[in-house]
């Protein structure tokens, strides 16, 4: 439970100071706590589970799986995605003027019972407070991190082949992650899960 004081101590950073820049180094752990290995294993698995489905899921491994596009424009395509994906992680709805971070900080709130789930919604909150960091007062922007307001508003253009590679794997890497503990997932238990969580 120590990392999950610690990252709560963070999100606190975040939260009340929206000129702390987050880099990569900072958040590269939330996905390399569950033993996913590479971006190529993600993707082996989401094709081996979500591939034929009719669902959020199902169209967010087959836009993954598509070869003719860009990593570029996936990276925007996913990115405009996030939104429903977390709030179905959290099994809630968005409400009118409604703020993903808020309920996601509600969500872990719910969950802070010391069991295995209230470490799922924790990695799911950093997750959401990551990809939707506030970065207009950000002083260096790391562009390996996947900003979603950022790269929404200001497009994709200006970003490297290296960084967009980089931000597009963490991406797929941190749905993975929601795909793993979000939803149903929190009331089964994690070892029946194709992935290990590391202590």
């Amino acid at each position: 439970m120590l990392k999950k004081r610690r990252y709560t101590r963070r999100l606190k950073i975040y939260h009340k100071k929206n000129n702390y820049d987050i880099h990569l180094e900072d958040v590269e752990w939330i996905p390399k706590k569950f033993d996913l290995n590479s971006a190529s294993v993600v993707i082996a698995n989401l094709r081996e589970q979500h591939y034929k489905d009719d669902t959020l899921e199902g169209y967010i491994t087959r836009l993954i799986l598509n070869e003719s596009l860009q990593e570029k424009e996936k990276l925007v395509i996913l990115l405009a995605h996030m939104e429903p994906l977390i709030y179905k992680a959290i099994g809630k709805v968005r409400k009118p003027y409604g703020s993903i971070k808020e309920e996601s900080k509600s969500y872990a709130k719910e969950h802070e019972n010391g069991k295995m789930n209230s470490f799922y919604a924790v990695y799911i909150l950093a997750i959401t407070y990551t990809i939707f960091a506030n970065t207009d007062n950000y002083r260096n922007l790391d562009k390996r991190v996947p900003f979603r307001n950022y790269i929404l508003h200001n497009g994709i253009v200006g970003y490297s082949d290296t960084d967009a590679k980089t931000a597009y794997e963490f991406l797929i890497e941190c749905i993975s992650v929601l795909l793993i503990t979000g939803g149903d997932n929190l009331n089964s238990k994690f070892e029946q899960s194709i992935f290990v969580l590391n202590e």
